[in-house]
C-alpha cells in the first residue's frame, strides 16, 4: 500500500522516480521500511542519483554524494522515529527495546542511533 501512494504521490507530481524494494535486499520488513523512507528522503530533498563507494582511507565528510546519503539517513530517522513520539514513549516504557523496536517498525540498530543521536539513550540511560 505504501509504495502504491509513493507511487501515486510521484505522478501528480509529473515525475518518473521509483523507489523499489526486493524481497532478496532485505528480508525484514522494518530494513524495507527504512529504506524506503531513506530513498523518499532522497526524492524529497531533491539529490542526484550517481553511485559512489568509499574506502577506510578517504573522509568522505565534505563530500556531495556523502552529504546525500547523510540527509536522507536523518530524514528516514526523524519520519520513521520522530523525537517527540521517542520521548513520549521513553517516558512511558524506558530503554524498553524490544517495544520501541515493535512499536516503530525500526531495526534495533535504526534505533540505538536515533536514540543515540537525539541524546536520548543518555537521558533514559539507568531509568
Amino acid at each position: 500500500m505504501l509504495l502504491l501512494e509513493l507511487y501515486l504521490f510521484a505522478k501528480s507530481l509529473n515525475c518518473v522516480s521509483v523507489c523499489r524494494v526486493s524481497k532478496s535486499h532485505s528480508p525484514v520488513f522494518a530494513s524495507q521500511r527504512y529504506t524506503i523512507a531513506h530513498e523518499l528522503g532522497h526524492y524529497l530533498n531533491g539529490h542526484e542519483h550517481y553511485e559512489k563507494n568509499f574506502d577506510n582511507n578517504e573522509q568522505p565528510y565534505f563530500d556531495h554524494y556523502y552529504q546525500q546519503e547523510r540527509e536522507a539517513d536523518i530524514f528516514a530517522a526523524e519520519l520513521l522515529m520522530p523525537k517527540t513520539f521517542l520521548k513520549n514513549d521513553l517516558d512511558k516504557y524506558g530503554l524498553d527495546i524490544s517495544k520501541l523496536i515493535e512499536k516503530y517498525q525500526v531495526s534495533e540498530q535504526a534505533l540505538w542511533i536515533r536514540l543515540t543521536s537525539t541524546g536520548l539513550a543518555q537521558k533514559y540511560q539507568g531509568r
